[in-house]
């Protein structure tokens, strides 16, 4: 993220052009598959709206919600209301690039409808590597091969699938 600071001796000397989105939820729904595309209509400086089930919870300030057009990572600085996994999300922000598919950062949200269930993508470990399903909720068939303490209160584990091995 690039932050700008300016210092202007007065406020009369600011001319805003074009206003930010007064009611986000307001906007139009758009589905995570559309945000990596070009569209002469709307623009990405002003925040987008979605509506998708909670995969994930707020956890480290962020959630993923899953639509139609697939998933999407949301970073958020919001704890409340608490969302479960389930939920139907209302979710505002602007979108940021990444790795595999674009983010929603400096996200809002508030919940439409409580709980129902979510269901994972069983992948082979092939697909689970190739980025296509990043910010997915997915379950992956593999050994577990080694437990190893990370802290006090976190472990990681070494599991093998498809003869590769991988920490999860």
């Amino acid at each position: 993220r690039v932050g700008v600071q300016l210092f202007v001796p007065s406020p009369a000397q600011v001319r805003v052009l074009e206003p930010g989105i007064a009611e986000p939820f307001q906007e139009p729904v758009r589905i995570a598959r559309s945000l990596s595309e070009y569209s002469r209509v709307g623009r990405t400086e002003h925040r987008v709206h979605l509506r998708g089930q909670v995969t994930y919870p707020v956890r480290d300030k962020v959630l993923y919600l899953r639509d139609a057009g697939g998933s999407v990572r949301i970073e958020t600085d919001q704890t409340n209301p608490v969302v479960q996994v389930g939920d139907l999300v209302d979710c505002a922000g602007f979108v940021a690039p990444s790795l595999f598919a674009p983010v929603i950062t400096d996200a809002i949200f508030k919940i439409a409808t409580h709980g129902a269930a979510v269901s994972a993508i069983p992948l082979s470990f092939a697909q689970a590597v190739s980025g296509k399903f990043d910010s997915e909720l997915v379950s992956l068939r593999a050994r577990l091969v080694e437990i190893d303490p990370i802290s006090e209160t976190q472990s990681g584990l070494l599991l093998e699938s498809d003869q590769r091995i991988f920490r999860g």
